[in-house]
């Protein structure tokens, strides 16, 4: 009964919201930590990919297409983050990796195919696209970011998911509207 963006938007701020409270309790004592403005941009990108554009994309893609399909589309995102992981991070995969992503990409087309896509669901294919590309992305940012270990994760994942939920739940009123909820799908958000 909830519209696809404001689901993900609430139940992404809701897990902002628990983790601030985490990352307040173990801070209280502590200065807390602090960004030099270079990274500013990328924990920022980070965020918006992740949260906003990834998991918002991934919730409309369900409301078009069965799991099964978006399954089968999101099941390339390890051979993209190698490739681009290749590219931006000079990380090179080593022959076993390769092995397991082409014996992974293999099982799930041989489990999945054949798929049959009818023309109403192609909106949904579209949407499972920018959200298997926005994750990619996402994941060799949060891995470049993270890479120095000089930031604490708690302090990255908060940054994160406060600026990417927050725009995610922005978007999803502004186009979906402010929905009811139902106490069931209160307790669905909650649990999830």
């Amino acid at each position: 009964d909830i519209p696809p963006l404001v689901f993900a938007g609430v139940r992404y701020f809701l897990a902002f919201l628990i983790l601030l409270v985490v990352f307040l309790i173990a801070n209280r004592r502590a200065p807390w930590p602090s960004l030099p403005r270079r990274m500013w941009g990328r924990v920022l990108l980070f965020g918006l990919l992740l949260y906003t554009v990834a998991q918002g994309a991934m919730f409309v893609a369900l409301s078009y297409l069965p799991a099964v399909t978006l399954n089968l589309i999101l099941n390339f995102n390890n051979l993209g983050t190698a490739l681009l992981g290749a590219i931006w991070l000079s990380e090179r995969p080593t022959r076993l990796q390769w092995i397991g992503i082409i014996l992974a990409l293999a099982g799930a087309l041989v489990y999945f195919l054949p798929v049959d896509i009818p023309p109403a669901q192609w909106a949904g294919v579209l949407a499972a696209l920018v959200c298997l590309t926005a994750n990619i992305v996402a994941v060799t940012v949060g891995r470049d970011v993270n890479s120095s270990r000089a930031f604490p994760p708690l302090l990255i994942t908060l940054i994160s998911m406060g600026v990417g939920s927050t725009a995610l739940l922005a978007a999803g009123l502004l186009v979906e509207g402010i929905p009811t909820v139902s106490l069931r799908n209160a307790l669905f958000i909650v649990w999830l």
